[in-house]
């Protein structure tokens, strides 16, 4: 093991003053520290939080400023091990900058695999799959400080310019080389930040029918490290209870109005639950007269799983289409624990946690051959209550889909004026 000598501000005493002062340095902070560099790597190694933003400009030069481009990069995640089952540690990665921040993990097969809550709270782990391929952790969650050595820290706390640039692909996805990279360290012996020096970067690039341009890149990078994050653990069921919305997702009952509303749909759907009735779904809610594709579910609703019999309508007739079950028309709120959701404030909507959308989000929504979203694509899910009943339910798939729902009249809902099921008898083929 090799201790460096390193002039560093005490962080105590000189407050904002770099902690290897060069120019301008404190009398007070003339203090030398003995850096144990195998002890710092080792920590970055093992568990620590890693904060880093980057900004890349692209510059077109004088005449041409309307071409010129900024992109930005940033992460925020915790590097770690997680702990299995056996008591063994595999390397694990939360990703706190995510719309659900998750635990990601290296599975046996050295994959990335993570842990999720299935709608009666119960723990499941899957394989992490992008565009329908497994991703190997190593590379999807490298840490480059298993590729850096206290020989890669000078002296003067700088760290070696290839390795700067292991940081930037590794944590960024930003390939960009590195001139200088100077570490401060903590009062602790931790490096607690980097700042990046990066030369300029002329190429050139071809944009459109435009022609071939000259370009400058320049990358500005700040990233900081952290230690005082708790230790990543697997997922275990939810302990909240919300008593409230637990009732109102078993109340739905067997009389009610919904209207759904969706990205790919043409228009809202308007859904007329009538009890041992049956029930109508309108495919233009605002149509006061049947609509083409208009169905009607003939089956006693009060039944807690009723065997229905579908009639579409179609050019003026009722053909029939077999038979179906509630799910393949209706949301399954009742099979989802009130557990798998967050209270938001106190205005009695409750949102599904980031652990639980995936696999919990469609069933707030009625079946995908409806709404037109791809199945387990939500990214978040919510239900608002009113009165021991809900009132309203929201999902936002990935790529921007969206499907909205509005519960009304329990207890009250008949059909319509226009629609009677004597003309649904008359007008069967």
């Amino acid at each position: 093991m090799r201790n460096t000598k390193i002039l560093a501000a005490l962080a105590a005493l000189v407050g904002t003053i770099p902690a290897f002062g060069f120019t301008g340095l404190s009398p007070r902070a003339e203090a030398s520290q003995t850096i144990d560099l195998a002890k710092a790597i080792d920590t970055l190694q093992s568990s620590a939080r890693v904060t880093a933003q980057a900004t890349l400009t692209t510059d077109y030069g004088t005449g041409f400023e309307g071409l010129n481009t900024t992109e930005d990069y940033s992460i925020d995640r915790i590097y770690g091990t997680i702990a299995g089952e056996d008591g063994s540690a595999t390397r694990a990665v939360r990703d706190l900058a995510a719309a659900n921040p998750i635990t990601y993990y290296e599975g046996e097969n050295h994959n990335v695999w993570t842990d999720y809550l299935l709608p009666n709270n119960t723990v499941a782990s899957r394989e992490v799959l992008i565009l329908n391929m497994p991703q190997a952790f190593s590379r999807l969650y490298a840490n480059p400080w298993d590729f850096i050595t206290e020989r890669d820290i000078a002296d003067d706390a700088t760290l070696a310019p290839q390795k700067a640039s292991l940081l930037l692909t590794d944590y960024l996805g930003v390939d960009f080389a590195v001139s200088e990279a100077a570490i401060t360290f903590s009062g602790e012996g931790l490096i607690q930040d980097i700042d990046f020096t990066c030369p300029e970067k002329p190429g050139q690039v071809s944009v459109g029918f435009s022609g071939t341009f000259d370009i400058v890149q320049t990358l500005d990078v700040t990233m900081t490290f952290a230690y005082d994050s708790a230790p990543l653990t697997h997922l275990t069921p939810a302990t909240d209870t919300n008593e409230d919305l637990a009732e109102a997702l078993t109340s739905i009952g067997s009389n009610y109005t919904v209207m759904f509303n969706s990205t790919y749909l043409a228009k809202p759907v308007r859904y007329y639950v009538v009890g041992n009735m049956g029930a109508l779904l309108h495919f233009d809610a605002a149509a006061k007269r049947l609509v083409e594709g208009d169905i009607f579910l003939n089956g006693d609703f009060t039944q807690a799983d009723p065997i229905l019999t579908p009639y579409v309508y179609q050019d003026g007739v009722w053909a029939q289409q077999g038979t179906a079950q509630l799910e393949d028309y209706f949301p399954a709120l009742s099979q989802l624990s009130a557990a798998v959701f967050d209270q938001v404030g106190t205005t009695g909507t409750y949102a599904l946690k980031g652990v639980a959308t995936t696999y919990c989000g469609d069933y707030l929504n009625p079946s995908a051959s409806l709404t037109g979203v791809t199945p387990n694509t939500s990214v978040v899910g919510s239900v608002t209550i009113a009165d021991g009943h809900v009132v309203s339910t929201a999902t936002a798939q990935e790529l921007g889909s969206s499907v909205t729902a509005s519960y009304a009249d329990y207890g009250t809902t008949e059909f319509p004026a226009w629609f009677s099921t004597e003309d649904l008898i008359e007008n069967m083929r």
